[in-house]
């Protein structure tokens, strides 16, 4: 839908004081908080994962280290392997 179309339909909206809205809030409200928590833990994930990424490509950084630095068991003992 174009911003043009948009003036072509009609809205219609409960009065601002209408049980309806608080209703629509209260089953919509959490999932917009998870909305931004997801979105907000999307871009720290990113950032961990261009901090990390060129080193581990580069042999800079092992994985067990990389895992340390961000607060994470090593990937071999966490799925309950013995370090080789």
């Amino acid at each position: 839908m174009s911003s043009k179309a948009l003036p072509q339909y009609e809205l219609v909206l409960p009065p601002t004081n209408s049980p309806l809205l608080g209703r629509y809030g209260f089953h919509t409200e959490p999932i917009l908080e998870l909305g931004d928590s997801n979105a907000s833990e999307s871009a720290t994930l990113a950032a961990v994962r261009d901090a990390l990424l060129p080193k581990l490509l580069s042999g800079e950084l092992r994985v067990g280290e990389a895992a340390g630095l961000v607060g994470m068991p090593p990937a071999s003992t966490a799925a309950g392997r013995r370090p080789s």
